[in-house]
This record gives structure tokens, C-alpha cells and sequence, in this order.
């Protein structure tokens, strides 16, 4: 069976955001030890919610925010159907974001999770 580890998958984003970069899903899914195929495009929006629920119980800005398709790597941008999945998420988890505020809200979290990163020392904060 196919699984992600959480904690693989954490340590790659942060490690990424700490360069100041962001990270595709499929190096998302090289940091398991998997390539990107049609399996991991089903299984990871379901692993980042579970990454999303622990940065949150955490305290950590939502570290997902920074995970995107590899063409926006540069950009940070989010599509649509992804956005839209993101903000669902930080919603069941208390967030208030309005129907038109995603993008700024991603942005927010982008931001937050660039300057997390460079200070975390690898613990729970």
C-alpha cells in the first residue's frame, strides 16, 4: 500500500520555505520515496488537510499554503480547484475566510509559513 509520511512531507516543506522556495506536489511526494503518478494525485490532497489539522494544532502558520503545482513554482500560485481545497480545509479548522479573501488568505499564509520556517529548529513550537 501507498502511504505518505507526514513528517517526511513536513520536514521537505520547510525545508523548501527556509530556502525561500516553494515546493511542488510531486517533490512533495519524492520526499516519500514516490514519484508523482496518478496515486499520489489522489492521495495527496487528503495528506496535506492531515498536514494542515497538525501545523494548526501546532500553532504553525498553514505550511501547505506552500505546496503548489510544479509550473507555479516560481509564482506560489494555486489553482483553483486547489485553492478552493485549501481554504475548505483552514475553514474546518476555525479559520474565517470570506468567499473572495483565498488569495489573500494563501498569500497571508505563504508569508507566514517563509518566516516560520527559517526559525524552527525541527520541534514542536
Amino acid at each position: 500500500m501507498t502511504t505518505l509520511n507526514i513528517d517526511r512531507s513536513v520536514a521537505a516543506i520547510l525545508e523548501a520555505a527556509r530556502q525561500g522556495d516553494f515546493i511542488s506536489y510531486g517533490d512533495v511526494a519524492k520526499a516519500n520515496g514516490f514519484e508523482w503518478s496518478f496515486t499520489m494525485n489522489h492521495l495527496m490532497p487528503k495528506h496535506l488537510d492531515i498536514i494542515l489539522a497538525k501545523a494548526d494544532a501546532q500553532g504553525w502558520p498553514l505550511i501547505t499554503a506552500n505546496v503548489v503545482n510544479k509550473q507555479n513554482i516560481g509564482s506560489g500560485k494555486l489553482e483553483e480547484r486547489s485553492l478552493s481545497g485549501f481554504v475548505s480545509c483552514a475553514r474546518r479548522l476555525g479559520y474565517e475566510v470570506g468567499d473572495s479573501d483565498g488569495q489573500v488568505f494563501l498569500e497571508e499564509q505563504q508569508r507566514e509559513t517563509f518566516a516560520f520556517a527559517k526559525k524552527y529548529d525541527g520541534g514542536v513550537q
